[in-house]
């Protein structure tokens, strides 16, 4: 149900999908060196992993607003658990192995900011021997990268999500900010862009039409509702 009409989104900005996984020549130095290719394959994954979550070289701090994409949070040292992912995975395929996203099912889990509350959602990064890589090793193995400060999801279920998730996940995270900044246009620039990478995505529905809501357009919001409530 868009509202072009309605928001004046000719000056907003929406970053393009190959931006937010690119990595500059200090960013692709940082894989290649923490890969450590002299040793055996399950050692590099683990090198690598080590490299980003226990800050050998990277020191990672965790910000819950930080929604960057992958190059700014390698710059800027900050992470939330979605901007890390993404970071990790344009490193581990940087370094020449393969990733995949996890969607990690946690219990429910509400935070404040800016007096709007949120329900927080958690994914990490799957990271593994490329096909090549398999065919050399006879047991290979797969390790999870997880930034986590609240608790341990070790117990927890987790499914793989593809590509075109994480994006949407990411402009449904930057539109959100511009909705605590009440930047209605930026936010509809941002939602829409997010639907119209993953339409199965049912929070940004939700968020679509809280901001329909504010801006009065109560029908196009008891649609977005709807449509969040039938995925």
């Amino acid at each position: 149900p868009w509202q072009d009409a309605h928001f004046q989104i000719a000056n907003s900005t929406v970053p393009d999908h190959a931006s937010i996984f690119w990595l500059d020549k200090e960013a692709v130095k940082f894989a290649n060196k923490n890969a450590q290719h002299h040793k055996p394959i399950n050692e590099q994954i683990r090198a690598l992993s080590t490299g980003i979550l226990h800050r050998t070289g990277l020191n990672l701090l965790y910000s819950a607003d930080a929604n960057t994409d992958a190059n700014t949070t390698f710059i800027n040292r900050s992470a939330n658990c979605l901007s890390l992912t993404i970071m990790t995975y344009a490193l581990a395929e940087q370094a020449g192995f393969d990733a995949e996203f996890q969607q990690v099912h946690i219990p429910e889990y509400w935070t404040e900011r800016d007096g709007q509350t949120f329900i927080n959602s958690h994914v990490n990064v799957r990271i593994k021997p490329n096909a090549i890589m398999r065919q050399q090793m006879l047991l290979p193995t797969t390790t999870i990268v997880d930034f986590d400060p609240i608790a341990n999801r070790s117990a927890v279920h987790s499914n793989v999500v593809n590509k075109k998730r994480i994006i949407a996940m990411f402009y449904n995270n930057l539109g959100a900010d511009a909705l605590l900044s009440y930047d209605h246009n930026q936010a509809y620039a941002l939602f829409k862009a997010a639907i119209e990478t993953d339409s199965q995505f049912a929070d940004v529905w939700i968020n679509l039409g809280l901001l329909y809501k504010r801006e009065g357009l109560l029908e196009a919001a008891e649609v977005s509702y709807q449509t969040a409530i039938a995925l």
